[in-house]
């Protein structure tokens, strides 16, 4: 029987979910963020005016509405230009993961490397072939792009802002010349956005989607803005593609939850919820607890390396003076859990390397995880 990878930073979190561990190891949003009132009495509007109607099936697109106000944000927001058909709802990001996996499964897919682990256990999943594109400062290395398209590979996976797991945005100038390069080789590009939203400052946007967006399968999510649980995200992409993309979508669920999809409708248009000033909250309290780890690194473990200050999302990416698959034993033992570096490498790992999860655990806490993992690399 063909076997999947499990994926080790779900394992972590049964590890890590005695309330003894502080966990800077997933990538869970802070609860206390949630806004379960508004999404309560959305739910009950929801009932009350078309409780019969969003109980039953629904359209393998998504809920129109919804699609439509999707639609508009990515046209003002992120300069995405878009229409209500272009869009496709879908049970999370990682669900568009697993249905770009399938759509290009004939051919190998470039991605970048470190990487997301849940991109490449999907592709894992349809038996995809990876070609690893190393990240550089800027972004992807062009020429090793360029040689993965010339050997085969129909597609590029990536995060051009805040990356998981380095928190890595791409530069204006690789951006501009990544889309002249998908025009020329006629390629395409799996853009996936999952932390766009959470931008702790004003940069210019390295969308892919934004330059050519008829070359580029766009991955939103609302499991960092709104809640995990909700299990919605979200597939922009070119209508002759999405053609193809359905036809999996309903061989795979039939549809996402229409109850769902009508309460997260409700909440973005009919209440008081306001989602930018929701999401100008999230922001404020990550930015700090991003400034907490980086201090506490910088101060409390000597030896440590953070070769680059994350402009938003939820990672920091380090290096620290041991292997940090080593390590991780000894900081469970004292309390601590995190991601080791290797686990997101196709090619030869880092092993200095760790990814560290600021939005989980309270800007007082932080510094006292920190502490536990000095603590073990002296027991080291």
């Amino acid at each position: 029987m063909y076997g999947v990878e499990r994926s080790f930073i779900r394992e972590i979190l049964r590890v890590a979910s005695s309330p003894e561990v502080l966990s800077l190891a997933g990538g869970l949003p802070l609860a206390d963020l949630f806004p379960v009132d508004e999404i309560r009495a959305a739910a009950d509007r929801v009932l009350m005016q078309d409780g019969a109607s969003v109980l039953q099936y629904g359209a393998s697109s998504g809920d129109a509405g919804l699609r439509s106000w999707i639609a508009d944000r990515l046209c003002s927001h992120h300069g995405i230009p878009t229409t209500p058909d272009e869009v496709m709802i879908t049970s999370g990001s990682q669900q568009g993961l697993d249905l770009c996996a399938k759509l290009f499964s004939d051919r190998p897919i470039a991605f970048e490397d470190p990487g997301y682990l849940g991109a490449r256990l999907a592709f894992q999943a349809s038996r995809v072939p990876l070609i690893p594109v190393p990240l550089n400062d800027a972004g992807p290395d062009l020429e090793t792009l360029e040689q993965a398209f010339d050997t085969g590979a129909a597609v590029y996976y990536g995060m051009s802002r805040f990356q998981n797991p380095t928190g890595r945005s791409y530069t204006t100038a690789t951006a501009d010349t990544m889309a002249e390069l998908l025009n020329r080789s006629d390629r395409w590009m799996i853009e996936d956005d999952p932390y766009g939203e959470i931008s702790f400052g004003k940069t210019d946007s390295p969308l892919l989607a934004r330059r050519v967006p008829e070359r580029v399968v766009y991955l939103g999510s609302f499991s960092k803005s709104v809640a995990p649980s909700l299990r919605l995200g979200f597939i922009r992409a070119h209508c002759s593609l999405l053609e193809h993309l359905e036809p999996i979508k309903q061989a795979t669920d039939l549809h996402t939850s229409t109850l769902i999809q009508s309460i997260l409708r409700e909440l973005l248009t009919g209440g008081e919820f306001n989602l930018d000033a929701h999401l100008s909250r999230i922001c404020h309290t990550y930015q700090a607890q991003r400034d907490a780890l980086v201090q506490a690194i910088e101060t409390l473990v000597p030896g440590s390396r953070i070769p680059w200050v994350a402009g938003g999302g939820m990672f920091l990416w380090a290096s620290l003076p041991v292997p940090t698959d080593e390590l991780f034993g000894h900081a469970i033992k004292r309390g601590v859990a995190f991601v080791p570096g290797q686990h997101f490498y196709l090619q030869e790992p880092d092993r200095s390397t760790i990814r560290l999860n600021f939005t989980n655990v309270s800007e007082r806490l932080i510094p006292d995880a920190v502490e536990r993992i000095a603590a073990a690399v002296q027991d080291m």
